[in-house]
């Protein structure tokens, strides 16, 4: 144990020693301020210059080290003192490792802290007294400022988010050092009790202690230096906001925005676009050679593949694998390069424009041309925000595959093979990224100016916080409403004879504007229908079951016509149902099998007219009037009011009667016997008479009277006669008047009536008979 005893027992011995001299309350500071352990701004009460902290931190750093150092040499883990584990030895090691990186640390950021008053007095906004050049200023100076207050906003956002979390850390790091200030209390204790075979251990264990009470209070230290160069940075910000504000009022006050400034922003669109191009040279160099390193890559694995298909045992299949997989991957990188260079350029060529039609729009007069100009700007900064939006995702896609390369080059040994193609895998990756990152920021940029453009085009009276919600409504509506749902493959003929295919969206929107369309002219078209249809009633043109039927297959018709203007509306050709056929028929064939029957049976029976509103039907042994005869079904009316619905198919798949097919007329018959001994013919004549004076049985066909059969009990007489069913009577009621005008006309006849008659004959014959006792 000579490792630990020469290194730390003498120290923690005095320690102890002078710590027993105390009271208990004291014990711990005093142990502290003999290790060193106490904060690094404080020294007896005295707050310490910052060159004191520094000696003091490099002094426990140098102490670290040379403890690591003697942890770290062969034959150390044996000489721990009995009872240390090889947990605790690696715990101590990497608190002294964290304690050593960490004062290197503070070092680095000691001058992060300090603030240099000649930039305060820079960006002081009462320091400023105005432009170098006189009035007017440049629309350009103008969004100069602008662009450069909105990075300054999100400067002060970050650094106060930063805040935010270093404070966090800080709380946890005081809780940190409030519990490492009792371990070390906890660890004297032990000291003072141990025996002599745990004392070693004991101290050991203090020590160890002590270097964690060190490794927070420089934590604490490193966070607090942290801390004070945000607050400054917050406060520099927020000043340098102030004097952008003030530039910007001064520039907005004596605005110019002319032709001058459409040609110096040509120009300088030019020279970036020049330099964007040289790039461009540059890349396309790079490409050519990827080109021929691809192909000897191919060529190199093909030459593999064909040794191997020849039986051989080639060596660096899997390399050369690698290398052409390298070789595309590079080739698509710089390709990806060349791209992105080639919008950026656009970019600027679209700055040049939006600038132009911002002087219109400033020059613009009348509303509609104001309005005009206004839509294309709002066109252009939602098209830009969609482009900005999708680059974010690849940037975001991009970043995750180099963290796999990064991941899968920390895997690799230093002499594979394999990893300078990984490196240049990662190199490649980032130029990737930064490239996203170019396009990000340039179209944030310009999509930020356009939407500030915007902003003062377009006065805002509303409260702020209304204002906000209202946006972040129409936002959300904005969102909604573009919402594809789903696509279809469109093929169209240019004049030159070129066949163009594409894809076209069908969104929320096209989707609820479509179905106000379709239900506005459907409401439209059920209100004519309506007026047609109580005109023809009204003007006894048609009755009224029969302009109720007639409607609803109008209807029917309309609501057909206006699917196919639905479908124009949306821009849906009906090719891409044929797709869908094959399925749409063996599904809805199945489904709807009983409802698409009776529907084309509806339509059979409309057109062939064997069953039209008004008839008078039998079926299935329903008698009934037809009241209506719909798409799928019709409605029969009995006799006794009851409505009952047949199904379409029924009157082509079943055997019916329909009484008024070719004629309105129905024939019906009134039986009546009268007693034997009576004239038959005066009883017919009487009973035609009789008919014939009814102003309800038709006198074409006559009335006429049958003698049927002589009865049990009467001679039996059917009078037949016709009704037509569209003079609004009941059959029913006219057979009960002539009843009952047959029976006056037969009873001032004396012509009775007769009732069932029997005639009994009972055969007599000897009877026997017995007398019974009554048994009691």
């Amino acid at each position: 144990m000579r490792l630990f005893s020469t290194k730390w027992i003498p120290l923690l011995a005095a320690a102890a020693a002078f710590a027993a001299t105390l009271p208990a309350s004291a014990q711990i500071d005093a142990l502290r301020k003999v290790l060193g352990s106490d904060s690094a701004g404080t020294k007896a009460g005295v707050k310490e210059t910052p060159e004191q902290v520094a000696e003091r931190l490099s002094g426990w750093q140098k102490e670290a080290r040379q403890t690591l150092g003697s942890l770290d040499t062969p034959g150390a883990a044996a000489a721990l003192p009995a009872g240390i584990s090889a947990d605790e030895l690696e715990s101590y090691k990497r608190d002294l490792e964290l304690l050593a990186l960490t004062i290197t640390q503070i070092a680095d950021k000691a001058d992060l802290a300090k603030s240099d008053p000649k930039a305060k007095r820079q960006i002081d906004p009462a320091e400023w007294t105005g432009f170098d050049e006189p009035p007017p200023y440049s629309v350009l100076l103008l969004d100069e400022l602008l662009n450069e207050r909105d990075a300054a906003e999100r400067k002060l956002a970050a650094a106060q988010s930063s805040r935010s979390n270093y404070q966090h850390l800080l709380d946890t790091a005081t809780a940190d050092g409030k519990a490492a200030d009792q371990l070390v209390g906890q660890r004297i204790s032990e000291v003072e009790s141990a025996g002599e075979e745990a004392r070693d251990a004991a101290k050991w264990r203090l020590a160890a202690a002590s270097v964690r009470t060190r490794l927070v209070t420089c934590r604490i230290h490193a966070l607090n230096l942290l801390l004070s160069k945000l607050e400054d940075t917050i406060t520099r910000t927020r000043a340098e906001i102030v004097l952008l504000d003030k530039k910007a009022s001064v520039a907005r006050s004596h605005l110019r925005f002319n032709d001058e400034d459409i040609r110096s922003i040509e120009k300088i669109t030019s020279q970036r676009k020049a330099k964007l191009d040289e790039e461009a040279d540059k890349v396309a160099a790079r490409i050519k050679a990827a080109r021929i390193s691809q192909s000897e890559a191919r060529k190199s694995l093909d030459a593999l593949e064909a040794e191997a298909a020849a039986g051989g045992t080639p060596v660096g299949m899997e390399l050369a694998r690698f290398r052409l997989e390298v070789a595309d991957g590079r080739l698509d990188v710089l390709q990806n390069l060349a791209e992105g260079l080639e919008n950026l350029s656009h970019l600027e060529t679209v700055t040049l424009q939006i600038y132009k039609d911002r002087l219109a729009l400033q020059n613009a007069i009348a509303p509609e041309e104001r309005a005009r100009h206004i839509s294309a700007l709002r066109d252009f900064h939602e098209r830009l925000s969609a482009a900005v939006t999708a680059l974010g995702n690849e940037f975001a896609t991009n970043s995750a595959d180099l963290t796999k390369l990064e991941a899968r080059a920390s895997s690799v040994l230093d002499d594979d093979p394999r990893l300078p193609l990984i490196n240049e895998q990662r190199v490649l990756k980032g130029e990737k990224i930064a490239m996203y990152q170019r396009l990000i920021q340039s179209g944030e940029s310009l999509d930020r100016m356009v939407t500030r453009w915007l902003d003062e085009a377009v006065p805002k009276e509303e409260d702020p916080g209304i204002q906000n919600v209202l946006g972040r409504a129409k936002a959300a509506f904005g969102k909604i409403w573009n919402f594809e749902l789903f696509s279809f493959e469109n093929t169209i003929e240019l004049d030159s004879g070129e066949i163009q295919k594409g894809r076209v969206p069908v969104t929320a929107g096209m989707l609820i504007r479509a179905s106000l369309f379709f239900l506005i002219c459907y409401w439209i078209a059920a209100r004519f229908a309506d007026r047609i249809q109580k005109t023809l009633v009204g003007h006894k043109k048609m009755e009224d079951a029969q302009a109720r039927t007639l409607r609803n297959w109008a209807m029917l018709a309309v609501s057909v016509l206006l699917g196919f203007a639905t479908l124009h509306l949306l821009r849906i050709p009906l090719t891409v149902f044929a797709v869908l056929g094959g399925a749409l028929a063996i599904g809805l064939g199945f489904g709807t099998q009983t409802l698409i029957k009776n529907f084309i049976s509806g339509i059979i029976v409309l057109v062939e007219r064997k069953v039209r509103v008004g008839d008078m039907i039998d079926v299935d042994g329903i008698i009934g009037r037809v009241v209506e005869v719909n798409a799928r079904s019709s409605v029969l009316r009995g006799a006794s009011d009851v409505e009952t619905v047949i199904p379409n198919s029924v009157f082509l798949e079943n055997r019916f009667t329909n009484w008024t097919l070719t004629d309105n007329k129905i024939r019906r018959a009134v039986r009546v016997g009268v007693a034997y001994g009576s004239s038959p013919r005066r009883v017919m004549e009487a009973v035609a008479e009789e008919a014939g004076r009814h102003g309800l049985v038709c006198k074409n066909p006559e009335p006429m009277v049958i003698f049927e059969d002589f009865g049990d009990s009467a001679l039996m007489f059917c009078l037949y006669y016709w009704f037509d069913l569209h003079c609004g009577a009941s059959a029913l009621v006219v057979d009960s008047d002539l009843r009952i005008m047959i029976e006056k006309r037969l009873s001032e006849m004396e012509v009775n009536i007769p009732f069932p008659q029997r005639d009994l004959h009972l055969v007599s014959g000897p009877l026997e008979v017995r007398m019974a006792k009554d048994e009691e």
